[in-house]
């Protein structure tokens, strides 16, 4: 089946893009793949302990997210799979987007910076760049 992935960090995680995200899903009819990283800027000072209770409940916060949106936009049947990663955007977004075999990247707006990329084109461009994917911002 195919997947898109859908790329949040930084509070870009809203529900108007996520809606977005699973109606660009639907006229695609692939399954979406949320990937949630707690970016090093933002929760690079956690230790274990806490950047794991973090992780789980973020994790199970989305699920329900997905799952209320889901049935909003009417596609509760719609295949959905979330991943909460901590550390580098772009490393993990590249190295997620290739391990998953997506068909195209979903940036949740308005995007954070990354380092020197300080706009959303940029940020796009260079996602688009490394994983020879569309990556369309939302």
């Amino acid at each position: 089946m195919t997947e898109v992935l859908y790329l949040s960090w930084g509070g870009s995680g809203r529900t108007k893009t996520i809606r977005r995200a699973l109606e660009r899903a639907g006229e695609l009819d692939a399954a979406l793949v949320y990937l949630a990283v707690l970016d090093s800027d933002h929760f690079g000072d956690l230790n274990t302990t806490m950047s794991s209770v973090v992780e789980q409940e973020l994790h199970w916060l989305l699920e329900a997210q997905l799952d209320l949106t889901k049935d909003q936009v009417g596609q509760p049947e719609r295949q959905t799979r979330v991943i909460v990663r901590k550390g580098n955007v772009l490393d993990l977004a590249v190295e997620t987007a290739k391990g998953a075999g997506v068909d195209e990247i979903l940036i949740g707006s308005p995007v954070p910076t990354i380092g020197s990329l300080e706009t959303a084109a940029q940020v796009a461009a260079e996602l688009s760049s490394q994983t020879d994917l569309p990556t369309m911002i939302l």
